[in-house]
């Protein structure tokens, strides 16, 4: 069975970057903010930048990166370029930390599944990130070589024509509604890891750690 997970908040935990960016704007803002109202900013304008790319012609995250930089440069006054924040940030994203539950991806492998991270990202961090990984990879396809993001259909075929599998010998791991509903799309069933308990009404299969992969397998196979 090919396994398909998201990385970012699925394998691994965003939040030490997000604090790592806020204390990178603090240095070089002249304006006193806290990191709660930072973050807040920080999140609405991240989903005012990065909502349905699946819709729109693609370009390479680079350029979205760019763009809700510059937002923040704007706001806290900060002259420096949002490509050289963006350097930064890439720099960072390429050696998150990975969840302490991971390590039971290593038990799936072991079980003789295929383990392929498909994510909405650009292949000049996830790479690096996904080889400093404590796992055993078989694959990676990112935003980057499909030219699509999810929930977009290309991305998981492309992700399945790399792999060698088809769609019903496939299932799809990850923390967004979006991961489970764009490879229900094309025939990949889901598995929705919801850490924080933020989708109660979901009546698909969902679990709340990486732990619990292995015990609900059977209800998607």
């Amino acid at each position: 069975m090919l396994l398909l997970f998201d990385m970012f908040g699925t394998l691994v935990d965003i939040t030490p970057v997000n604090k790592r960016i806020y204390e990178f704007f603090k240095v070089y803002s002249n304006k006193d903010i806290d990191y709660q109202s930072f973050h807040d900013f920080y999140i609405e304008k991240y989903y005012e930048v990065f909502s349905n790319l699946d819709k729109r012609p693609y370009m390479v995250e680079r350029y979205y990166f760019n763009r809700l930089y510059s937002e923040l440069l704007n706001y806290l006054g900060v002259s420096k370029s949002p490509d050289f924040v963006v350097g930064y940030v890439y720099g960072l994203l390429s050696s998150i930390p990975p969840f302490d539950d991971i390590e039971c991806v290593n038990k799936l492998k072991v079980e003789g599944h295929t383990i392929w991270i498909l994510s909405n990202s650009d292949s000049e961090y996830s790479l690096p990130l996904t080889k400093s990984l404590p796992i055993e990879v078989d694959g990676i396809t990112t935003a980057a070589m499909a030219k699509a993001y999810k929930p977009h259909k290309d991305i998981y075929l492309k992700a399945l024509t790399d792999s060698g599998f088809e769609p019903k010998n496939a299932i799809m791991i990850g923390d967004s509604l979006s991961d489970v509903i764009g490879a229900d799309r094309v025939g990949i069933k889901g598995i929705l890891i919801d850490r924080y308990g933020k989708y109660k009404d979901y009546e698909g299969v969902k679990v709340s750690s990486l732990c619990e992969v292995k015990e609900v397998l059977h209800r998607v196979v």
